[in-house]
């Protein structure tokens, strides 16, 4: 079956072209299952077989998914089938070789190519992998699983709904051999539409659980956006706002709070530390622990930190913090805003001079604690606080990748300086 795409782009010399290229679709494009009884699927294997044969034990070249993949509770034994997000945020994840029988769709490939060739040739190198039993199903070149673009949808729309048309015919296709496939993408509108269709769909994190005996996997998840996770929740209420500078000055002088340079620990980018002046003129450091408690402070930032209760503090270097799940923090700043004012009595009462609850009455004299308390006694711990105000920032240069969807077309198309929000990740 033949159809023409067509499309419009600008040559480099700024000349507007228009492009027809014939596109081709078939029906006669294996799944990839090395048991599949299909009739097109076995020609596939045998055509495969005698071109180029492969090793003893080797997997076919032409069906090379495994028919024992994975097996889960929720899922079955099932396929993996990622979308383009989900390798451009965790390719390095992906890299590791107990993720087996992943389905790479050829939309995803091209999305790809366009968004990062790094990315993609590093897909392709798993690919020709045959020991990692991934395959490349050609679902642009499928008559069943190709999709026209609608009139007014967006390429993005089209390429997610070519995903899931792609992953609807595999669970029809796989349904005799009791595989599932299981469409990977942290996309909210792909996962609810996903869903709505019928289609076994999950986020990354959730994908990674089926591997418990890998609890690295989790740790090594990038890209992870706060407002996807529980943004409906009522725990979390983003990071607490900072004080302002009159508030930090008045808790300065009244004793409430300390200031210090911040300095990250070299090999844990979730503690920090800062040398505070106490009272008598004595030295001594003072920890920060945490995402919630370093409040969007980062290395070589002039901060105003106020001390922790006693019982908060660490007591010794084996209860460092070396890792903290991005679930955790809702939690961690639920406690750390016992001893804060509400948002809605951001006045001059938010100045650190006496803590109160979110009822508005004092709270008890363990919540908050002085300089004055704060002595040599190694019992008590290392002392540990929050950041409540940042007096300097430390500015300088900083290397981040742009992610074009967040970049307007003036911004890109113009030479000049333009305004980009960044994540920082380490």
């Amino acid at each position: 079956m033949l159809r023409n795409k067509s499309f419009v782009k600008r040559t480099r010399k700024g000349n507007i072209v228009r492009t027809v290229k014939e596109h081709y679709l078939r029906d006669d494009i294996a799944c990839g299952l090395e048991t599949c009884a299909h009739k097109v699927c076995a020609q596939a294997r045998k055509d495969a077989e005698e071109q180029r044969p492969a090793p003893a034990g080797a997997a076919n070249p032409a069906a090379p998914l495994s028919a024992a993949p994975r097996d889960s509770t929720e899922w079955g034994r099932h396929y993996l089938v990622p979308d383009t997000n989900a390798f451009v945020n965790q390719i390095d994840i992906f890299e590791r070789p107990i993720i087996n029988n992943v389905v790479v769709l050829s939309t995803v490939l091209d999305e790809l190519r366009g968004l990062s060739m790094a990315v993609y040739n590093r897909v392709r190198a798993v690919v020709r992998d045959s020991e990692r039993r991934w395959f490349v199903f050609s679902n642009e070149h499928h008559r069943e699983t190709f999709v026209e673009r609608a009139a007014g949808e967006s390429p993005n729309d089209r390429n997610d709904r070519a995903i899931r048309t792609a992953t609807a015919w595999l669970r029809d296709h796989l349904a005799p051999a009791s595989i599932a496939p299981v469409l990977v993408t942290n996309d909210e509108g792909n996962l609810r539409r996903a869903n709505d269709d019928g289609l076994s769909a999950c986020r990354m994190d959730e994908c990674l659980k089926v591997y418990c005996e890998h609890p690295e996997l989790l740790d090594m998840m990038g890209s992870v956006n706060i407002t996807d996770r529980n943004a409906d929740g009522p725990d979390w209420q983003g990071y607490p706002e900072h004080l302002s500078p009159v508030q930090v000055q008045a808790g300065l002088k009244g004793g409430m709070l300390v200031q210090g340079t911040l300095q990250i620990a070299p090999f844990n980018y979730l503690e920090g530390s800062i040398l505070a002046a106490l009272p008598g003129g004595k030295e001594r450091r003072v920890l920060v622990l945490g995402r919630a408690d370093m409040n969007r402070a980062v290395q070589g930032d002039r901060i105003a930190v106020q001390l922790l209760p006693k019982s908060q503090w660490r007591k010794a270097p084996s209860a460092a913090l070396i890792d903290e799940d991005e679930d955790a923090v809702p939690d961690v700043d639920k406690k750390a805003d016992e001893a804060a004012v509400p948002a809605a009595q951001a006045s001059d009462e938010r100045a650190p001079k006496r803590a109160r609850t979110a009822g508005g009455e004092d709270a008890a004299p363990e919540e908050s604690i002085a300089l004055a308390d704060v002595g040599d006694d190694a019992a008590d711990g290392e002392p540990t606080g929050r950041v409540v105000g940042i007096i300097r920032r430390n500015w300088r240069s900083y290397c981040a990748f742009l992610d074009p969807n967040f970049a307007s077309k003036g911004a890109r198309a113009a030479s000049g300086p333009a305004t980009v929000s960044v994540l920082a990740m380490d």
